[in-house]
């Protein structure tokens, strides 16, 4: 999941356009730029691996235009290109001093009247030469491309800041999540064929990402705005599931009689209509406190005044309490803690949406209650559980404080799963019966381990459900 770009980021858009009024918007997750012209050729670069003094490696590109179709040049390659077609993988050669740095991208000319438009997909370690271990062992990508063919490497290659920001429209996103898709496809059923015993396993994920940009079509209430404000897309969850099924089907004629087939998700789904910035509602109640003369806007919490500050929320669900001894500047003594975090929970279970008098927060979770073993201390103090149609707010991940608690979500990512999971559990399908109404995740790695004789350890959580 977590496989970075060439960059080193989880992955960063380009957009070139004419368009300059466009260009000078600000973008999450990526950049959109301006074309130089050169004799009637538009000219951009790429940025590939960071450089030892700062910056990156950089490739220059020229794109010549010809109705609805464009040629783009780039290191010795040319590429033909339609309009909202994805190119293939195009293998970028960076120059790093005396090294070369092989990476991997996919362009879509997006428009080309009244403006020229150039999606250019995060640059992926080529699996075929990669700069960084992306496999284990570390043979294996270069093994699979070469067998295979290119795939691309990004934990999340699915472009849904892409499309957040305009840069991908719902088809495009829509095509690309399928053409990464297909790619783990072929790899999943080329190690199935290889497997004659043992463990095969591979995540698919077009199920999480499909529904995370689509959900504002199943719900009518969705703030998010419908493309064109058409319902064109409605089908386009239900249409993967039917997809999804159909690869199941496939999977279940290559197995033998005694072959176990498990499938599971780690989650369910949900709408995001309704975002809650916690950090805003902690200083409203008193916990958390501004420096002087300071509005919260800063990210990552720098308005903070943490002399005064009790407690603070920082990612998707959690909430921390400012621990003396702990954090830096911590405030909160190991006694009071406890009676804080119960105080903190009460009230964020009582939270209701001014706008629609619903509540919010199921229920807030004591982590150190939930969570057992040698890691607990890396866990935030609470976990927020909360209602469907509601989420963090996109500013509060990142410790923006915002003028209200609540907000519209109006982005494309309209679905989500940072809900309380006891509103929207994970499916467990089994090949064989299994003894128990409520399988858990925590069950698979037992459930596997027995099917293959192993013993199960005693410090290992869930039970065997076969």
């Amino acid at each position: 999941m977590c496989t970075p770009d060439l960059k080193g980021t989880q992955g960063s858009f380009l957009y070139y356009t004419t368009d300059s009024a466009r260009a000078e918007g600000a973008q999450t997750g990526g950049e959109v730029k301006s074309f130089l012209v050169e004799n009637d050729r538009y000219v951009g670069a790429i940025e590939g691996p960071p450089l030892p003094d700062g910056g990156y490696a950089t490739l220059r590109f020229t794109l010549a235009v010809s109705g609805r179709e464009a040629i783009l040049q780039i290191n010795d390659h040319t590429v033909e290109l339609k309009e909202n077609v994805f190119s293939d993988w195009v293998v970028l050669s960076f120059r790093l001093g005396r090294k070369t740095v092989s990476g991997l991208c996919r362009v879509c000319l997006r428009s080309t009247s009244p403006h020229v438009g150039l999606y250019i997909s995060p640059v992926n370690v080529d699996p075929e030469k990669p700069a960084l271990p992306i496999a284990r062992p570390i043979l294996f990508a270069s093994w699979l491309s070469r067998r295979l063919g290119r795939f691309g490497t990004l934990g999340l290659m699915e472009d849904t800041w892409g499309r957040n920001e305009n840069a991908l429209d719902d088809q495009r996103f829509l095509d690309q999540t399928y053409l990464v898709h297909a790619e783990r496809e072929r790899m999943f059923f080329e190690a199935l064929d290889r497997t004659r015993e043992g463990l095969c396993a591979c995540v698919f994920d077009a199920s999480d990402r499909i529904q995370h940009m689509f959900w504002r079509y199943l719900d009518e209430r969705h703030p998010s705005p419908r493309e064109n404000g058409s319902s064109d897309f409605a089908s386009a969850i239900p249409g993967m599931y039917e997809r999804m099924d159909q690869l199941i089907g496939r999977i279940r004629t290559k197995l033998q009689t005694d072959d176990l087939l498990l499938v599971l998700s780690d989650h369910g789904f949900a709408s995001f209509r309704r975002g809650i910035n916690l950090n805003t509602w902690l200083k409203e109640q008193g916990y958390l406190v501004l420096k002087e003369g300071k509005t919260g806007e800063a990210d990552y919490l720098r308005d903070v005044d943490w002399e005064k500050s009790r407690a603070f929320a920082l990612g998707l669900t959690g909430l921390y309490v400012n621990l003396k001894g702990r954090e830096s500047r911590g405030i909160v003594s190991d006694a009071d803690a406890k009676s804080l975090k119960k105080e903190i929970a009460r009230k964020l279970e009582e939270l209701r949406d001014p706008e629609t008098g619903e509540r919010t927060i199921n229920r807030v979770y004591d982590a150190s209650e939930e969570y057992r073993g040698l890691y607990t201390s890396e866990a935030p103090d609470l976990i927020v559980g909360y209602y469907p149609g509601y989420r963090v707010s996109w500013d509060s991940v990142t410790g923006i404080m915002e003028p209200h608690v609540f907000s519209n979500n109006v982005k494309a990512w309209s679905g989500d799963h940072h809900v309380d999971p006891e509103l929207i559990p994970g499916i467990f399908f089994s090949s064989e019966r299994i003894k128990t109404d409520r399988p858990h995740i925590r069950d698979l790695a037992p459930t596997v381990l027995e099917a293959f004789g192993v013993p199960v350890p005693a410090y290992m959580e869930g039970s065997p459900v076969l």
